[in-house]
């Protein structure tokens, strides 16, 4: 039982650091829609700003997933018996559960802001491939693919 709760606070730690990468992505994507709504004739200083900003949440993207990672790993450890070993550990089980339902709100909320940020790009009418020059610096993947593989790599929320 022990070492379930050991594993339960990995499982904990590692939600609350990716809900502090989440919650990041989600800043830098609101402040890019801020950005988006700054005067047209400023368009090259916009997009260089936008391609930093993408740097800066590429690096949590990258963040998020290997959180992902880690947290798959662990609780692969215990899921086997995981419904009867937390009943020992309710307040650990509440605090995963509810650190789930937060990731999975700012999940809801990056997208919605992303979708916000695209419209508004194509009502400026910029060229996709100038903010992926911007954003893509030499030997980085690009947002589209560390996306793709946070998409993959994310499991539903069951029971937890």
């Amino acid at each position: 039982m022990a070492e379930f709760a050991v594993k339960m606070d990995m499982l904990i730690s590692s939600l609350r650091e990716k809900n502090e990468a989440l919650t990041m992505i989600l800043n830098i994507t609101e402040n890019q829609g801020q950005l988006l709504k700054m005067d047209k004739n400023k368009d090259s200083e916009m997009l260089e700003l936008f391609g930093t900003m993408n740097e800066a949440k590429q690096e949590h993207i990258e963040r998020t997933l290997e959180l992902d990672r880690l947290f798959q790993g662990v609780f692969e450890g215990i899921s086997e018996n995981f419904e009867e070993q937390a009943r020992g550990t309710i307040e650990k089980t509440a605090t995963l559960q509810s650190l789930t339902n937060e990731a999975l709100e700012l999940d809801v909320k990056i997208r919605a802001s992303e979708q916000k940020n695209r419209t508004e790009i194509l009502q400026r009418n910029i060229e996709l491939s100038q903010i992926r020059r911007a954003a893509k610096p030499a030997g980085k993947s690009s947002k589209a693919e560390l996306l793709k593989k946070y998409a993959q790599n994310k499991k539903p929320a069951g029971n937890v």
